[in-house]
Formats: C-alpha cells, sequence, structure tokens
C-alpha cells in the first residue's frame, strides 16, 4: 500500500480550501455586480420618471429641448459612474484570485521540492541527474509562471490607466455639455 506523505495531504486540503475560497469571491462579487445593478437600475428609473414630468411641463420646445440635454447629460455621467464601478469589483476579484493562485504555486513548488528530496534519497544510484533534470523543468515552469503573472499585472495596470483616463475624459465633457 502506498502511504500519503503528510505534506501532500495537507497541500490538498490546502487546495480545497482554495476551492471554497475561489467559490466565496466568485458569489460576493456576483451579489455585488448585482445589487450595483438593480440600484442602478431603480435610480435610472426614478430619474426616468422625473425627466418624463419635466419635459410634459414644458411650456416651449426650448424649454422641452434643454430638459431633454439635462437628462442625456447625467444618463453619460452615471453611465460612466457606474462602469467605473464595475470594473473596480471586478479588478478586485481578479487581485483575491491572483493572490490565491500565485500561493497555490508557490506551495505547491515546496510540495513537489520536498517530494523530490525524498525521493532521492530512495532513489537508485545515478537517479541524480533525473531528479536535477526534473527540478530544472519545475525551474523554468516557474520562470515562465512568473512571466506571465508579471504580464498579466502589467497588462491590469494598463487597463486601469485607461479606465481612469476614459473616466478623466468623459467627466469634463459632460460637466461642460452640462454647463451649456
Amino acid at each position: 500500500m502506498f502511504a500519503t506523505p503528510e505534506h501532500v495531504t495537507a497541500f490538498n486540503a490546502s487546495t480545497l480550501d482554495a476551492a471554497l475560497q475561489f467559490a466565496r469571491i466568485s458569489i460576493d462579487t456576483t451579489e455585488r455586480l448585482f445589487n450595483i445593478g438593480i440600484d442602478a437600475g431603480r435610480e435610472t428609473a426614478n430619474e426616468a420618471a422625473k425627466a418624463s414630468k419635466v419635459a410634459g411641463e414644458a411650456k416651449t420646445f426650448q424649454d422641452l429641448l434643454a430638459s431633454q440635454s439635462k437628462t442625456a447629460e447625467g444618463s453619460v455621467e452615471k453611465a460612466v459612474t457606474l462602469s467605473k464601478t464595475f470594473y473596480e469589483v471586478a479588478q478586485q476579484a481578479q487581485k483575491e484570485f491572483s493572490s490565491i493562485i500565485e500561493s497555490k504555486v508557490s506551495e505547491f513548488n515546496k510540495v513537489l521540492s520536498t517530494g523530490l528530496d525524498q525521493a532521492l534519497k530512495s532513489a537508485p544510484a545515478g537517479a541524480d541527474a533525473a531528479v536535477a533534470a526534473i527540478k530544472s523543468t519545475v525551474a523554468a515552469s516557474n520562470a515562465a509562471f512568473e512571466s506571465v503573472t508579471k504580464a498579466a499585472k502589467q497588462a491590469a495596470s494598463v487597463a486601469e490607466a485607461n479606465v481612469q483616463a476614459a473616466v478623466d475624459a468623459a467627466s469634463p465633457r459632460a460637466k461642460a455639455a452640462k454647463a451649456k
């Protein structure tokens, strides 16, 4: 019978815990996004009712155009804010997922290294080269994972900067249109 080393059993238990953390993060994020959407829908309906009332009370065509313009400006500002809020919630979830994945990869590497060291102790003569090759492969895989992680973080930073730039660009335009 094969006895499972304690470090492997502990890793398996922590992997299950990580899966549960993924589920919790997914559910929490979905709930937050749903609530934000519901609140935005409720606010949009209330504002549409107010805008309809104002439009119905317009005495001239210019008053009607002014009320519609004001409604549109507010809608643009709210859409920009809502998009930014959705993005921030998704970004937070992504950071939490990345943190879990990075810790699991690190933990897996430790378990693998421990397992290889134990295997080497009981391996026949000449197995050193095979174990060294495996360790070299693991090191190369880790380097590749770190490169991908770094690239993903850089892409997230660029995306965040683009979202902020879009918000910054849209806000003054909406305010300028509102002032007119």
